[in-house]
């Protein structure tokens, strides 16, 4: 799935389908559910996505099978039964409508416009580029990653910050594989700060409105999967940021026994 945000990202990164640690499939798992949820609300569905996003429909299941989460549960039901519709009714038909639904929610065509900027939740008035906006391009920075100069939108775009948080799951991965684990929990830690700081303020919020405006099925799954993923998160980053911890204070406990004994 391309990205629409971030121009250090690789967008090639998919499931890798060699054997790998579980944590890496977990933090692969992670970073294709942001990576798909940054791609549903950067623009219109395309011809690509579009057959990328059935491709994730039919696997979502199976990543998130042990995790009993309801708005996970209903999104990816709903996901699948879309597409299932959609191969019958035939993909120009169904991409038309969906640029149609793309405008009417997002672009100010319709009688409901849902805001996609962080900005519009969070400041006095809705207005845009105010104090979290700032906060978040200093983050962006500091991590080295920067917005894809030709994307228009404002870098606190509900799809950036997806692929700001798709960009930090690999980032931790290559730590992993490296084994570098100053790295690895400086990752986590930002995800986690984030999350906390940026991404629950809002985007519970934003998926709620995105329901009531009524949406058409591809986005009433996605608004679904978006709020039960990020509340999945709020609780699973703090369970791998827990076990980085862990690891490192055994580590220091085998270490300085060794050093007594010596």
């Amino acid at each position: 799935m391309d990205n629409p945000g971030i121009v250090s990202s690789k967008m090639n990164q998919q499931l890798n389908e060699l054997s790998t640690p579980p944590v890496i499939d977990l933090n692969q798992y992670r970073e294709t559910v942001y990576l798909f949820l940054s791609r549903s609300f950067s623009r219109e569905v395309d011809p690509v996505f579009f057959d990328q996003a059935s491709k994730f429909a039919d696997s979502f299941e199976e990543i998130f099978t042990n995790f009993k989460e309801t708005h996970l549960i209903t999104g990816g039901q709903l996901l699948k039964s879309f597409f299932r519709e959609a191969h019958l009714k035939g993909k120009e038909t169904v991409l038309q409508d969906l640029a149609e639904d793309y405008a009417f929610l997002f672009l100010g065509v319709g009688r409901e416009n849902v805001s996609l900027c962080e900005s519009a939740y969070r400041s006095e008035g809705g207005l845009l580029f105010q104090d979290s906006y700032f906060d978040i391009v200093k983050r962006y920075g500091d991590t080295g990653v920067t917005k894809r100069q030709d994307y228009p939108e404002p870098e606190d775009h509900l799809s950036v910050e997806m692929a700001y948080m798709a960009r930090l799951c690999r980032l931790t991965i290559t730590s992993i594989l490296a084994e570098k684990n100053g790295d690895i929990r400086r990752y986590y830690t930002c995800q986690k700060n984030f999350l906390h700081d940026h991404v629950i303020p809002w985007v519970p919020t934003f998926s709620e409105s995105l329901l009531k405006a009524d949406p058409s099925p591809f986005y009433t799954a996605v608004a679904h999967l978006l709020k039960g993923f990020i509340h999945l998160e709020e609780e699973l980053i703090d369970s791998l940021l827990s076990e980085v911890v862990t690891r490192r204070d055994s580590r220091k406990k085998r270490s300085n026994r060794g050093k007594e004994r010596g």
